[in-house]
């Protein structure tokens, strides 16, 4: 009565492990996602206002890919109240009192909150106007760290400083259109002032307004100048006082982000923001039909006109289109960059690995036979998705995507998930599909914490300045790297098996040889990619090899390669040896590849970050325990079985 056969077991095994894959999907989705209802005022769509380009850095992006960048900075998120950052963007610049209220500011350490002043909330994120009470008491702790050496910063004081330049950063965000604004250094009830520049007494002039007036006041310097500091009245006291504080403005705000008005001169491009046009041409500034357009926008977007906001938005991107024109300089078409922040190609092969990893696992513990085959088509998928997103970035970028420590974690991904479908196709299974989705996977989210760093789209170093280079070397590294990576996933995998299970020795042997075989791929690129650098070196810095700390984490792991090829063809090590040693393999290269940008020394510290440092000594911790606990226990077995050898010749 209580019996089943196995085709019902089968079923059931299906239904459960289909629902168990529903609820991962459904729970990613509802928890990746941060939604709390539609806002409280209802705003206009700023979708057209994504595709207007903007200057950050040397390279034209869209603002879709400006606002991401800057939502990431601030709050390590691209959505916020479930409206895109683009939306959010348009709310910071043209209506930033709304904006204000946004939940934006992460702040990883709860004691931050706690010196504010502050209540510490549950996810970390708080508000410009929470923070703006406190921003004295931050600058102060920012201020007190920076006048310490960097090498004794602690994580408070790297928090403090990080979050006090987000928040100069917004500053300069939500004060585009504050020129227009009261000039807070004038008082309004300055009755003698304001007649002499000819004001309103009801209503507190704006800066631009005395820019304006920037003649009078001059000729009313010029007559004080001619006085006494003894005899001043405080009318002119209060006009030395004015020109003072609007000659620090000018000089103080400068040109600051974000940068969207451009000027084709025959010295090349320059861009402003709207402060940045009016510090260096003053009034003559305003009639200008760009700034009348924004204004426009800004106007059509607080009063929630839809139709005249998309039409200032139109005539703005036609008009940059007029002026490169006539410039004769060329203006990429920015609708693939859009597509691809659209689709998100990496965050979604990452969920699909993910989803192809779960199913592996499956697959490796023989709980369901369907799995393996589930875990091959979401690979493939992942793998598409992934090269879809690789080869969009090249051709936005127009160079190779191994640029930053962000890239090489994609590209590295992409070449792993390749090397284990090769493993899958020459059928050494399921061993090959799991290192497909195991590494893609935890790649691909390293990747997504360095996109935290600022745009990856971002323009090449000088020193990275060649087509040529860029795909020998770097892309040659990166596989070599690949390589070793996957062969130490393997490699896990086969100590884990000879520690832990009674897996027969054929098995293993072909573990092992698939160890083998990866780890000699990566060791020759490798070795390839680091004679492309030393070439490299020596057209860019007149010398093949300088004993950089990159250069030394290069050499030391072809040495390590080198020694465990020898000592695998001499008989000092086998199966198990090559296994450890491919595991070691891939401390040295994370070493390498994250270690050194963590110093920020020598000539390749353009690649310099400080993300990851924690992480990485995590890393090293763990695989020292695997190691040492795998190596204890193979002792004990080596032991007991030498014990029951020697009784069963008694």
């Amino acid at each position: 009565m209580f019996t089943r056969n196995k085709k019902d077991t089968g079923i059931m095994l299906n239904n459960y492990f289909s629902r168990i894959l529903i609820f991962f999907c459904v729970s990613y989705f509802l928890l990746g996602t941060e939604v709390s209802g539609s806002q409280e005022k209802k705003e206009i769509s700023a979708e057209s206002f994504a595709s207007m380009t903007v200057l950050e850095n040397g390279r034209k992006k869209p603002f879709d890919t400006y606002a991401r960048n800057k939502l990431i900075q601030f709050s390590g998120k691209q959505k916020i109240k479930g409206s895109s950052a683009n939306q959010w963007l348009a709310r910071v610049l043209f209506n930033p009192s709304d904006a204000d209220l946004d939940l934006i500011f992460l702040i990883n350490n709860p004691e931050i909150a706690d010196a504010l002043g502050i209540t510490p909330r549950v996810k970390r994120r708080y508000s410009f106007a929470e923070l703006q009470n406190a921003f004295q008491k931050l600058n102060s702790l920012s201020e007190s760290a920076m006048q310490r050496d960097q090498d004794s910063w602690n994580s408070f004081d790297k928090e403090v400083i990080r979050v006090r330049n987000n928040i100069n950063d917004y500053y300069s965000l939500r004060s585009t259109f504050s020129f227009m604004e009261p000039y807070p250094y004038l008082q309004k009830n300055d009755t003698t002032l304001a007649n002499l520049l000819g004001l309103s007494v009801s209503s507190q002039p704006s800066y631009v307004q005395l820019l304006y007036r920037s003649e009078r006041i001059s000729s009313l310097m010029h007559e004080i100048q001619m006085k006494s500091a003894d005899s001043l009245t405080i009318a002119e006291m209060s006009i030395v006082m004015l020109a003072k504080k609007m000659y620090q403005t000018e000089k103080t705000v400068g040109n600051p982000s974000p940068h969207i008005i451009p000027e084709i001169t025959p010295d090349g491009e320059k861009w402003y923001s709207l402060w940045g046009l009016i510090n260096v041409y003053h009034t003559d500034a305003m009639p200008t039909k760009m700034v009348n357009l924004l204004f426009t926008m800004q106007e059509a977007y607080v009063n929630q006109s839809q139709q005249g906001f998309d039409e200032a938005v139109k005539q703005y991107k036609y008009l940059l289109t007029e002026i490169f024109a006539a410039g004769n300089v060329k203006l990429s078409n920015p609708r693939l960059e859009l597509v691809y922040n659209s689709i998100n190609p990496f965050l979604l092969s990452k969920i699909i690995y993910g989803i192809a990893a779960l199913f592996s696992l499956l697959a490796l513990s023989l709980l369901w036979k369907r799995s393996h085959q589930l875990s091959v088509f979401f690979c493939i998928t992942g793998l598409i998705l992934h090269t879809s997103g690789i080869i969009a970035r090249m051709v936005i970028m127009s160079h190779p995507p191994v640029t930053n420590l962000y890239e090489t974690f994609i590209f590295t991904a992409w070449v792993s998930v390749i090397l284990g479908l090769v493993l899958e196709w020459v059928k050494i299974r399921p061993m090959g599909v799991v290192t497909s989705a195991v590494t893609g996977f935890i790649f691909l989210h390293i990747a997504s914490r360095y996109s935290r760093d600022g745009d990856t789209l971002g323009m090449l170093a000088a020193v990275l300045d060649s087509s040529f280079w860029l795909t020998t070397h770097i892309v040659t590294i990166a596989l070599g790297y690949a390589g070793f990576v996957a062969a130490g996933l393997i490699a896990h995998f086969y100590i884990f098996q000879k520690v832990f299970t009674k897996t027969d020795e054929k098995n293993l042997q072909l573990i092992s040889r698939a160890v083998y075989g990866i780890f000699v791929f990566g060791f020759i690129f490798t070795i390839v990619g680091t004679v492309f650098g030393g070439m490299w070196a020596d057209q860019s810095w007149g010398r093949f090899w300088g004993w950089d700390p990159k250069e030394n984490g290069a050499l030391l792991i072809i040495l390590w390669g080198l020694i465990v090829l020898h000592s695998l063809i001499a008989g000092m090590i086998k199966g198990t040896g090559l296994a450890i040693s491919a595991v070691i393999g891939v401390v040295l290269v994370m070493c390498t590849w994250v270690g050194v940008n963590l110093l920020g020394i020598g000539l390749h510290s353009y690649g310099f970050s400080s993300t990851g440092a924690g992480v990485l000594f995590m890393y090293i911790g763990f695989e020292s325990v695997f190691l040492i606990t795998s190596g204890i226990v193979l002792s004990i077995k080596s032991k007991g079985r030498h014990r029951n050898s020697v009784k069963v010749s008694i």
